[in-house]
């Protein structure tokens, strides 16, 4: 995903920014991974060595590191999106998502996602409840990928990741 100065999100392939009309720079970004700075007024890229745009002549700045965000979601819509290092999801997560009677299946601390140099991980902590990933029982630290299923409450809730 390409970010605009106005901070909207548009497509790697997109040219212009859908929310304010702006031109992206020439080169796309997937294929500018040596590039490390970048215009802020016409958004060309630029390697380290560069110090100001070709184009309008001011002064780089460093392109901003982009953090990929887990998206967790059931059948019926909700979501849950994980920012940051991670954090412990339960009970208290899902109040509202299964009725009571399987609520009391998710344990206050059913498991743990935390972000690592790999990407996202998920850890069973639950001592009474399982924690199923892809159909099977979760026993060890288990690296996420979009598209995986998280089972929870004996299959009441069914949670897809999606990894942006």
């Amino acid at each position: 995903m390409k970010s605009c100065r106005c901070g909207a999100s548009s497509d790697d392939d997109a040219m212009y920014c859908g929310a304010c009309g702006r031109r992206f720079g020439d080169i796309p970004i997937r294929s500018a991974r040596w590039l490390a700075k970048m215009c802020s007024e016409c958004l060309r890229l630029y390697p380290a060595s560069a110090e100001f745009c070709d184009a309008c002549g001011r002064r780089l700045v460093p392109i901003p590191e982009r953090k990929p965000k887990l998206t967790l979601s059931d059948p019926s819509g909700r979501t849950m999106t994980l920012e940051g290092q991670g954090r412990e999801i339960g009970r208290a997560d899902f109040t509202g998502w299964v009725g009571p009677e399987r609520t009391q299946l998710i344990s206050r601390a059913q498991f743990r996602i935390v972000r690592s140099e790999s990407g996202f991980l998920i850890e069973h902590l639950s001592t009474a409840n399982p924690t199923v990933v892809n159909g099977g029982d979760l026993t060890r630290p288990h690296r996420l990928e979009t598209g995986d299923v998280i089972d929870l409450a004996l299959g009441a809730l069914r949670l897809v990741v999606t990894i942006k």
